[in-house]
């Protein structure tokens, strides 16, 4: 097994997540050309009703309607399995599947130490959106 990643950002970009699921067999590449409407969700839907489903790197894609060719190529399904979380997140997957599961069970903290964990818990979300880097 590669290397265990941490979630994409300057030090750790995506690249590296797509060079250590494609060492484990964990991605697929098209190359050929797939249109962005659709075909793309539609593919990686097939795929992950797979029993081993794999991410899928689409190197070519086009929108057809508006007669684009797209420059960046599109990675779905990279989620799509405990192996690839496990992969991509390591030991912390876990931990990380616990605090997803406490967030969607929110229970009222009643005390004010409670209500000031609870809060460094909500703030520590202001990393989870994606961010725009520069390479």
């Amino acid at each position: 097994m590669a290397g265990l990643l941490k979630p994409p950002n300057k030090e750790t970009p995506l690249n590296d997540w797509i060079k250590t699921l494609k060492e484990n067999g964990e991605l697929l590449t098209i190359d050929k050309e797939v249109d962005s409407y659709l075909e793309i969700a539609h593919i990686s839907y097939l795929e992950m009703k797979k029993e081993n489903p794999k991410a899928i790197l689409f190197t070519n894609v086009v929108n057809k309607k508006n007669s684009l060719r797209h420059k960046t190529p599109v990675l779905t399904n990279i989620f799509g399995s405990e192996k690839k979380c496990k992969l991509i997140f390591g030991g912390e997957f876990e931990s990380i599947a616990q605090k997803i599961d406490g967030f969607l069970k929110f229970k009222k903290p009643k005390t004010i130490k409670e209500k000031i964990a609870k809060l460094k818990e909500i703030l520590a979300l202001r990393f989870v959106l994606p961010q725009k880097v520069s390479n």
